[in-house]
């Protein structure tokens, strides 16, 4: 999501027992199912669709993904970082701001 995306898909054979359980797991909601999606041994095969929002990746499903695949320790690391980011943001966007407003006073005087 931070290259712009807004949302992720997925697709699974709704046959696939294991590949059912992924997307639960790591915050997708199923959105669908869609009929006769593939042809797989001269059979048709139903899918399910499944998606994961921008919005609900901001609330919540980030930390929950890295909780559940890499472990707590490294999810709290995540989030401190994510943070450390934010202020590092937020800092560079005052001085920007104090920046453009002396340059105006600057020219303000000319």
């Amino acid at each position: 999501f931070a290259h712009g995306y807004r949302r992720v898909q997925l697709t699974i054979d709704t046959l696939d027992v294991y590949g059912k359980k992924l997307p639960g797991r790591i915050g997708f909601t199923q959105e669908g199912m869609v009929p006769k999606h593939m042809v797989v041994k001269e059979s048709n095969r139903d899918s399910n669709i499944y998606g994961l929002l921008n919005s609900d990746w901001d609330k919540g499903a980030r930390a929950f993904m890295y909780k559940k695949l890499h472990g707590e320790a490294t999810q709290k690391a995540d989030a401190a970082n994510n943070a450390k980011e934010g202020e590092i943001d937020f800092q560079q966007s005052v001085l920007k701001e104090q920046k453009e407003n002396k340059e105006a006073e600057e020219k303000n005087k000319k």
